[in-house]
């Protein structure tokens, strides 16, 4: 898709990930919102955004070791809510973006992603396409889903973000994180080359 970025927001941007409850910084998050809807242009370019969990998934995941697989009926209980929390903060994210009059529109991956030890097995694209071509932002998130092995694993965002660029022609994935940091050139050829 011609001119077409993918935005990968951390979560530990958006959220305070070391909370032991979930809890958003709304600072970040509204002054995100703000620059991403100055900088955004629906003439020139198509936009993803695509967030990580921070908080709203990182303690009740590692508490519960859900990413390792599904072994219990308690961790089938964990793996439904954190899908409920995570889609709780898709849903805060769409609405700071809505309000700057960006035409954010929520999508939880893991109900059209199918995993295979850890990785995409296969990922439906048409709606996300049809999204995109109407010029709505799609806004997805790392989040567990099916694993046809391990019954569940985590779609990360930082997985999310490589195979839609591959599969959409993405002409750039620009990584918003709270770790200072410059991408080398032998880094950027180690992520063309995923690509």
């Amino acid at each position: 898709m011609k001119d077409l970025i993918i935005l990968k927001i951390g979560g530990s941007v958006i959220t305070d990930k070391f909370s032991p409850r979930p809890k958003v910084n709304y600072k970040n998050l509204k002054r995100i919102a703000k620059e991403i809807a100055s900088a955004y242009d629906k003439e020139k370019m198509s936009l993803i955004i695509i967030h990580g969990a921070g908080s709203y998934g990182h303690n009740i995941v590692k508490k519960t070791g859900i990413d390792k697989g599904i072994k219990s009926y308690e961790q089938l209980k964990a793996f439904a809510e954190t899908q409920r929390l995570q889609n709780e903060l898709n849903l805060i994210v769409t609405k700071c973006l809505i309000e700057e009059g960006l035409p954010a529109i929520p999508c939880q991956a893991s109900s059209f992603v199918v995993m295979n030890l850890g990785k995409i097995e296969e990922m439906s694209l048409s709606a996300i396409r049809g999204l995109i071509e109407m010029k709505m932002i799609p806004v997805l998130y790392g989040v567990p889903a099916f694993d046809k092995t391990k019954r569940c694993s985590i779609l990360s965002g930082d997985q999310i973000a490589p195979y839609l660029a591959k599969k959409l022609n993405a002409k750039k994935i620009i990584h918003a994180t709270n770790v200072d940091g410059v991408f080398t050139r032998i880094l950027i050829k180690i992520l063309r080359l995923s690509l």
